[in-house]
């Protein structure tokens, strides 16, 4: 079953799941790309449905959401250790089936690597929940058709593909 929403219906969607769940998603930077006057599509929080770039690939993979680059994971002194608190609140990852096929490694790495599960990982892996965001052609520089990582059966709540305006 699926419903064909117009941008109204597409923002109330989003505007219904920000109740309940952190969004991140790709979203298109104008002007902060890596050279002068350049524009990067990368994932961040969004706000509104407006801010989800649908049509143009990341530059960077979703990750990084995920998988904070810094972060401090527990606090210690002489007498006792603290996890540090994290946003408790589920997350909505809109992303890609190339990426999906990504997190499936990544959570074998984490989660199925030696005799020990990453805790700090798996806190944060259990918050996450997936929408799959259609590709509408090969983007350059992919390789997902090759590699059997353009399709994905399981692993997402729902997926969404941005139709022809008519």
């Amino acid at each position: 079953m699926g419903y064909l929403l117009d941008e109204t219906g597409f923002s109330h969607l989003i505007e219904n799941l920000k109740k309940s769940y952190r969004i991140f998603a790709p979203v298109l930077k104008k002007g902060q790309g890596r050279h002068l006057d350049t524009d990067v599509v990368l994932y961040d929080e969004v706000n509104e449905a407006g801010e989800i770039e649908l049509l143009k690939k990341s530059d960077y993979a979703f990750k990084e959401a995920m998988t904070p680059l810094s972060e401090t994971l527990f606090f210690f002194t002489e007498k006792e250790t603290k996890l540090a608190d994290i946003d408790e609140r589920p997350v909505l990852v809109f992303l890609r089936s190339c990426d999906l096929h990504a997190l499936r490694r990544q959570d074998a790495i984490y989660l199925q690597n030696g005799r020990e599960k990453d805790p700090f990982y798996q806190r944060r892996r259990e918050l996450l929940k997936f929408v799959l965001i259609g590709c509408q052609e090969a983007y350059e520089n992919c390789f997902c058709v090759d590699m059997g990582s353009n399709q994905t059966k399981e692993g997402y709540v729902f997926s969404i593909d941005k139709t022809k305006e008519t």
